[in-house]
């Protein structure tokens, strides 16, 4: 399950495609008995393991550092790896703890799965289809939302088409290429719909007042991150300003480092600062610290986005104020803070192997 939200968020990004995937991860694996903060590190390690390959995070690199598309690509294929050792080793330390016994076959198990659903993945990712297909699928999935609909209005034994609302949206924006918020709206139309019949006969006040009720809810689970990515958008700004880069390029000079192992050795100890919208984070400050970077002429643009890429694993998994963050922790009832505490370990350690690895490909 968590490969296959890695899969997902090659391509996907934002919060509510997060919700859609976690509100069907986090069940499953809690019906499995494993506890709840385990089960938050595991999915935003795997979600952000999919953000490696994520091109939508490339256009950082590639806006503000003006590196080819080529050179991220050769990075990121051998760091992907190591972070997937990482997420392995995460679940061998953390299910030993919890007395879970963990085999070699079953490891190799994760390995051969991991690999078929890579070479899945490179398959339907490059098939194309022609168009004729391409129309047929559309109207099929049309006319069997149409139908699920209709069964389960005449049918109470049909109400059990409700519970596919999660992947209506899902598979329109995978397979049918739709808009993510079209295919909410969609997935929302068709579970009230699939539930108008909940009652002994069709009700729609009582679906009205549902469908508010869920909407009202909806507005509370947001309000934070809205007031974040505001907040965010401010500090951008501010960081980007004639006067910040003139006072802060000396400073720069005076601590970048010089050399291949000064390099691992100084972004090592600094990660931490991806946290909290920190300086090595590009989602805060470090968008602005990059262009300074830049321009001091160090460092070459190949390990300046090797050294952001690397330390922005801490910030994508560990930091309290990613939004998804702090949605799973009050979904999952969990201290915001546990989530940091436990997984910060594996992902400084993956920090260190990262730059390494940067310098061996550099």
């Amino acid at each position: 399950l968590t490969l296959i939200v890695s899969l997902l968020f090659s391509t996907l990004s934002g919060l509510g495609s997060i919700i859609l995937i976690a509100n069907i991860y986090l069940p499953v694996l809690l019906s499995l008995g494993i506890p709840p903060l385990i089960i938050a590190s595991l999915f935003i390690m795997g979600l952000s393991l999919g953000g490696v390959f994520n091109m939508v995070n490339w256009t950082f690199y590639i806006d503000i550092l003006h590196i080819p598309q080529s050179s991220i690509i050769k990075f990121a294929i051998p760091f992907s790896l190591l972070f997937f050792g990482i997420i392995l080793l995460f679940m061998v330390i953390e299910f030993y703890k919890m007395r879970v016994k963990i085999s070699l076959s079953a490891i190799f198990k994760i390995l051969g799965g991991a690999l078929v659903l890579a070479l899945l993945f490179l398959f339907f990712r490059n098939l194309h289809l022609p168009s004729s297909v391409v129309l047929a699928i559309k109207y099929a999935f049309f006319f069997a939302f149409i139908a699920f609909i209709v069964l389960s209005m005449l049918n109470r034994k049909f109400y059990f088409v409700s519970i596919l609302a999660p992947f209506v949206p899902l598979s329109l924006v995978l397979f049918l290429g739709w808009d993510i918020n079209t295919g909410f709206i969609v997935g929302i139309i068709y579970l009230f719909l699939t539930t108008l019949k909940l009652e002994a006969k069709i009700n729609f006040q009582a679906s009205i007042k549902r469908l508010t009720q869920s909407a009202i809810e909806g507005v509370q689970n947001i309000a934070p991150a809205l007031v974040l990515i505001v907040g965010i958008g401010i500090l951008l700004i501010a960081v980007t300003q004639t006067p910040v880069q003139y006072y802060l390029n000396p400073l720069l000079l005076k601590v970048l480092p010089s050399n291949k192992l000064l390099y691992v050795l100084f972004f090592t100890l600094l990660a931490p600062l991806a946290l909290y919208r920190g300086p090595l984070n590009i989602w805060g400050m470090g968008s602005g610290l990059m262009q300074l970077i830049k321009a001091t002429l160090i460092l070459p643009d190949f390990l300046i986005m090797t050294a952001f890429m690397t330390t922005g694993q801490i910030q994508g998994v560990c930091d309290p104020t990613n939004t998804y963050n702090i949605w799973l922790s009050d979904q999952l009832k969990i201290d915001l803070n546990a989530i940091l505490k436990k997984t910060l370990p594996y992902m400084w350690f993956l920090v260190f192997l990262g730059l390494i690895l940067s310098i061996v490909i550099f």
